[in-house]
């Protein structure tokens, strides 16, 4: 008779919890703020939600009410960066911690440049990292200023794009009126060693003295 009464006991007491209503309460989020207004969240319920500036979401941007309360648990957490590891280079100014859109200065060592086309050699802190990314990469060849000649149009025209150069890249140049390439060669191409052969313009007309009288050769 006990266990009879007391197995009663246990289905009523399992309809009931089975029969209650999943009610979530509106979530107070530490630096943001609800998108979705409700006073009351029914199970299975989604809520939307989003941060203030300077910080981003925990997890997710939404949630969903459940029999165990909120899920994910809808919070938002400071955006931050670490300090970054810049190779043949360093940055200015140094902090344990970046937050977004804290901004460093890279400086590169000789022979390196800043690995975008930023002319600035900057870099912001942002919820994804580091953009961009702070590095310095070989820098082997220049834009070549050539005396007395210059680069082909369409290398003058893409100066910003096209310089400093990278490894293997050819440029073609020409030389003023009255000049030809030192080594009639109008290309020079990039190596580790920096442009080979050197871009350079020489007279037409050199002279050259001998016991005292003076020759022209063309």
């Amino acid at each position: 008779m006990i266990l009879l009464s007391c197995l009663i006991i246990q289905l009523f007491w399992a309809f009931c919890v089975k029969g209650q209503e999943v009610i979530c309460q509106p979530p107070t989020i530490n630096n943001g703020k609800l998108i979705t207004l409700k006073r009351v969240f029914k199970e299975h319920d989604q809520l939307q939600f989003t941060c203030n500036k300077g910080y981003t979401f925990g997890e997710r941007s939404d949630a969903e009410c459940t029999e165990n309360g909120w899920h994910p648990n809808p919070s938002c957490k400071e955006i931050t960066c670490d300090p970054p590891s810049v190779a043949n280079g360093t940055y200015h100014p140094p902090r344990k911690v970046f937050k977004e859109e804290d901004i460093i200065r890279v400086s590169c060592k000789a022979g390196f440049h800043f690995d975008t086309n930023n002319r600035n050699n900057i870099a912001e802190c942002t919820k994804t990292g580091w953009m961009p990314f702070p590095r310095c990469t070989l820098r082997p060849c220049e834009y070549p200023h050539i005396e007395n000649g210059a680069l082909t149009r369409t290398y003058e025209y893409y100066r910003e794009q096209m310089f400093p150069a990278t490894l293997g890249r050819t440029i073609h140049y020409q030389c003023d009126q009255g000049y030809t390439p030192k080594t009639n060669e109008r290309y020079s191409i990039c190596t580790k060693e920096g442009w080979n052969p050197k871009p350079q313009c020489l007279s037409k007309y050199i002279y050259i003295c001998i016991f005292s009288k003076k020759f022209t050769v063309l």
